[in-house]
């Protein structure tokens, strides 16, 4: 059974790729999941002066992340319907097309997509 990002999900992605090095427009971003690649990504520059609780909360908000994607049946319509779009903070947004994130950036950025940003969920 292939999802949306074209990965074949019958193992349920008992493996994970990691790197180090930020996607291209997630540079703020502390962390981030590709479904396109299967690779949990770590901004390694901001991650190295925190507490080792807060780089384990990265990584498992990250984890999820995954399991939204690999394990879809898991969570309700409203989280399968917005696993496929991202905003940031600063009004930069994503949606996932086939297997293309394609970007854009709302005008007018700054302490309304910040709210938005942080009242998503988890």
């Amino acid at each position: 059974m292939e999802d949306q990002a074209g990965k074949d999900n019958g193992n349920r992605g008992a493996e994970l790729d990691q790197d180090v090095q930020t996607r291209p427009g997630l540079e703020g971003a502390e962390g981030s999941y590709d479904p396109t690649t299967n690779t949990l990504f770590f901004n390694e520059a901001l991650l190295s002066s925190r507490a080792e609780e807060e780089r384990l909360f990265v990584l498992f908000h990250e984890l999820r992340h995954a399991q939204q994607y690999l394990q879809p049946e898991r969570f309700d319509e409203a989280i399968r319907h917005s696993r496929f779009y991202a905003i940031q903070f600063d009004g930069l947004c994503f949606r996932l097309d086939g297997n293309e994130w394609k970007s854009c950036r709302l005008p007018e950025a700054g302490r309304n997509f910040t709210a938005l940003y942080l009242s998503q969920p988890l």
